[in-house]
């Protein structure tokens, strides 16, 4: 029970605090879907892994802070909490990747 009270479930990352590691190059940011979904996302630099082969990737992170997202957060979600007992500094974060504008903003300071 002891180490449950001290498990953190949540690994959510927020939009400005994401804003401001973009801009200030310190943070990588993963897209964990499947090639091929879409909406299409090239508003921001990322690199797409999916989920499924993250696990195998997952050495290239180390000491690195990494964002996940996908389309609903649940596969990011997963996947941070999985970087994350490898000993990675990992967070997920959901995106509306249909509101373009809102995606262009992540960077516009850049």
């Amino acid at each position: 029970v002891e180490a449950l009270m001290h498990t953190r479930y949540d690994f959510s990352c927020a939009l400005p605090t994401l804003k401001m590691w973009l801009n200030h190059d310190e943070v990588v940011l993963v897209d964990v879907r499947e090639e091929g979904e879409q909406p299409l996302v090239n508003e921001f630099p990322h690199i797409k892994i999916p989920l499924g082969s993250l696990g195998e990737k997952a050495a290239a992170f180390q000491g690195q802070r990494v964002v996940l997202f996908c389309k609903s957060g649940a596969r990011s979600e997963k996947g941070a909490a999985m970087l994350r007992q490898q000993g990675i500094d990992a967070l997920h974060i959901v995106l509306d990747l249909n509101d373009k504008d809102s995606l262009k903003a992540l960077v516009h300071e850049r």
